[in-house]
Formats: structure tokens, sequence, C-alpha cells
């Protein structure tokens, strides 16, 4: 998810909020580390995840553990999304809103309950018991409305360290942070705040129902103007995997990406990859693709062909 990850970054700079964002580290390379480190955008886990929870689920769950202590709310944002405009002002005014309103958690919904997502995933050969007995043993009714985890906020850390809690106790299963998420939110419903997907997370079937002019300042959906759009969807007609190579220098660095299927749309996302790419051609070379005799980025000293001995 590197490459995603720099065209958020570049999204954010573009709306002028280049420093109005951190990216959480759920397992990059040296190389990755050290790029986003001198830029000053790095979180760690503090303290560090257990190793018997690596995977990247189990991470984004533990996000209390990656921001200070002293920070109240926060707001989330999966790697593989884009900004449109600089969203700080609408983000203070929800979360002076959620505050008024006692709310500790905002997310969009995907358009089914609780229960219809558990028959339907059951259907589909997945092992969503888990999860029906979270729901069960919480007291938690089938008719909520299923939330994405993929953009929200959240006022208070208390909440987080209950999603943490829930998710490293309950078995792996599929979407099982997502899941976690689910029931902990509505463990109090009058706390949960709905936010309107068109605007802050607008991915699978709702791409169907955009429109983008020259610029993505300019993307709508049923001409709600979106602040955040998901390269995700169920369905490879809106978004496909695009695998490969990319010149980086005198490199040919590997690609993987979810690109829009929309022409304009992935346009302007490989656009920012290009952007960000151009603006720091020579650190990323540094740091991710050292020639084996030059020292390592990872600040240790070594030649890089004797401290990891492969690119990272």
């Amino acid at each position: 998810m590197f490459l995603h990850t720099l065209i958020l970054l570049q999204s954010f700079a573009n709306a002028g909020a280049a420093d109005a964002i951190k990216v959480c580290d759920f397992g990059f390379t040296p190389g990755q580390r050290s790029f986003l480190k001198s830029h000053d955008k790095l979180l760690a886990a503090d303290p560090p995840i257990p190793q018997s929870h690596q995977h990247p689920w189990y991470h984004k769950a533990a996000l209390v553990e990656f921001i200070p202590r002293d920070i109240d709310a926060t707001v989330w944002l999966d790697s593989d999304v884009m900004l449109t405009r600089d969203p700080r002002s609408e983000v203070a005014a929800l979360i002076a809103e959620m505050r008024n309103s006692g709310a500790m958690i905002a997310a969009c919904i995907i358009g089914i309950d609780l229960g219809a997502f558990c028959r339907d995933w059951e259907a589909a050969g997945k092992n969503m018991a888990p999860f029906v007995n979270l729901l069960h043993r919480f007291g938690i009714a089938p008719h909520h409305p299923y939330l994405n985890s993929a953009v929200f906020v959240t006022t208070t850390q208390e909440w987080l360290v209950e999603w943490k809690n829930v998710t490293f106790d309950i078995e792996r299963h599929f979407l099982f942070e997502q899941n976690a998420f689910n029931a902990v939110a509505w463990l109090t419903p009058e706390r949960v705040r709905i936010l309107d997907r068109r605007r802050w997370n607008v991915y699978g079937a709702d791409l169907n129902r955009i429109s983008i002019g020259a610029d993505l300042a300019s993307l709508r959906c049923d001409d709600q103007e979106v602040m955040v759009v998901h390269a995700t969807s169920e369905d490879e007609r809106d978004v496909r995997l695009l695998e490969g190579s990319k010149r980086l220098a005198d490199r040919q660095i590997p690609v993987w990406l979810k690109v829009f299927c929309q022409p304009r749309l992935q346009a302007q996302q490989l656009a920012l990859l290009d952007q960000f790419i151009k603006l720091h051609e020579a650190e990323l070379v540094k740091h991710l693709y050292p020639r084996r005799n030059d020292l390592c980025p990872c600040g240790s000293g070594k030649r890089f062909k004797h401290c990891h001995g492969a690119y990272p």
C-alpha cells in the first residue's frame, strides 16, 4: 500500500493540508520507514504491537497506541483514499457537533444492516460466527447499519481503547477489526454519528454515480461535493488491480495499485503519484532503492549490502 500512501500524501499537499496528516507504521520496509520519518510523517506504536498480533488489521485497531496521549479527537483515513479539498474546517465543525451531542464515533454506512452483512458473507463462504457471537454477547440488535471503518472520526481515546481490546480478544475472521469496530460502536447507538458517504467515503457502487471535471476539486456524487474518494470495490468495473513496474530515476520499481476504472478519476489518481515521485525522486531512490554499496538509509551507518542485503 506504499504507493497508495504517496498518492494520499500528495492529495493532502495539493489541498493545502500537507501538515495535517501522519502515517502509521503497520509494517513498512526499512526504506519506506526511513523515507516517511525523514519527512516527519511516521507514527510508530508505543508500546509496540505484540508479535502475536502483527496482522495489519490488529495495528489499525490499535490506533490508540500510535497517537499522543494528549490527543482526544482523531481522524482516520485508509491509505487507499484520496482527498479532494482541505478537510480541516469541516472536520473541526464535525468534532464540535459531536462533542455537543455526546457522539464518540462518526463513520459512513455501507447500505445494509449488521444482520444482512453477516448473512451475505456467510452465503459467500466466509466464517462470520465470531462476529455473530460477539453481537449476541454484547446484546446488539442486528438492525443497526453496518459501518465502514475506512474513514472515521473519534472524539475520545477511550473509544479507541475499547475497539483495540475487543479486536485483540476476538477470533480472527473475515474483516475482524471492522466487525469489532461495529460492535463497539453500536454498544451505545446514541453516540454514533452517521456521515454522508457521498462526501466522506465514496467507493464501490457509489463510484457509478460520480462526475468529475478538470480536477479532483470538481468531483461530485449525486451532485454532492466529494471530500474523500476511496479506491475499493467488489466490482472490477469500478476498481481494478494494476501490477507491473514504473520508472524511478534509472530503476524500474514494482507497482501494486488499486486504480479507478473511471478514466478521469484514474488520470487524477495516477497524476498524484507521478507528481509525488517527481517532487521526491532523489529521496525515494536514496531511501527505497539505494545502491548496494551506498550507506543504508536506516541510519545504521553500515553499507546497505551489509545492513540488509536486499532491496527494501
